[in-house]
């Protein structure tokens, strides 16, 4: 996906567009009309709170562009998923639904909306900014191959960089379910698109931001950075895994599920 081309047709339909570079990140941002100004100041902190937290934590820089492009409530976000990412209406219209930001490529496109207060968005931008980088090292395909993988490191780098949400927060979230799903049913989108719908959307990203939790603590917190990093080399997921964490990936999702047991947090499904 081509920047310059992306922001050939935006700057046409979009308010405004300034850039800010900071630590090897190029951001350039749009805001629809409607948008509060105030959104992209948000994405300021955010990238500078990002940046900070890849490198003194994982050791991780990235030198990439990538544009965020903000609208002002659902319909607008539906229509720009459209436009931007020639999404069926049907797919636009189940996404505006049930998801406040979408990436892909080197664009982020976030329904502000859907996160109104100035942390949630800063929250929000940090969480989508890690899927970046993750996509400096792999294609989008290789990230999604495990996805509880790349959507638990968004949720654990979002907390390390805003301190807001954290273990506590995943915990209380998987107490309160009536049953939990299993990490090998957060592989791949397709399996956690329909996990999700059965068993909500927190839990799945609760379970997942715990399981990196988790990993890392047992690894180094640079073993996820590895991950993607042998992926690239060798794009084989269980290989990866095993090189990056020193544990095969079946032998973690099991383990995962004694820790959830020993914690109080598996009830019998």
């Amino acid at each position: 996906m081509k920047i310059a081309g992306l922001l050939g047709g935006l700057l046409a339909a979009w308010l405004c567009a300034v850039s800010c570079q900071a630590a090897g990140l190029t951001i350039s941002t749009a805001l629809e009309e409607g948008t509060p100004p105030q959104a992209a100041a948000d994405i300021e902190q955010a990238v500078k709170a990002i940046n900070r937290t890849m490198k003194q934590v994982y050791a991780w820089e990235a030198e990439r562009t990538v544009t965020l492009c903000l609208t002002p409530n659902r319909l607008r976000y539906q229509n720009a998923l459209q436009r931007q990412f020639a999404m069926p209406e049907s797919e636009a219209l189940y996404l505006s639904q049930r998801t406040a930001g979408w990436t892909a490529g080197h664009f982020v496109l976030t329904n502000v909306e859907g996160v109104p207060s100035s942390a949630a968005r800063q929250r929000h931008f940090i969480h989508e900014l890690t899927h970046q980088y993750v996509y400096s090292l792999v294609d989008e395909a290789q990230a999604a191959e495990l996805l509880w993988l790349s959507e638990g490191l968004a949720e654990v780098v979002s907390f390390q960089a805003s301190g807001a949400g954290g273990p506590e927060v995943w915990r209380q979230t998987l107490r309160l379910a009536p049953v939990l799903p299993y990490l090998s049913q957060l592989r791949r989108p397709g399996l956690w698109r329909r996990t999700a719908e059965v068993y909500g959307t927190p839990v799945c990203y609760a379970m997942s931001a715990l399981a990196v939790w988790r990993l890392e603590e047992n690894a180094g917190a640079g073993a996820v950075r590895k991950y993607y990093q042998q992926l690239r080399a060798k794009p084989d997921k269980v290989a990866a895994f095993a090189d990056a964490t020193g544990r095969s990936l079946l032998v973690f999702e099991d383990d995962f599920e004694r820790w959830l047991a020993a914690e109080a947090l598996r009830r019998s499904n």
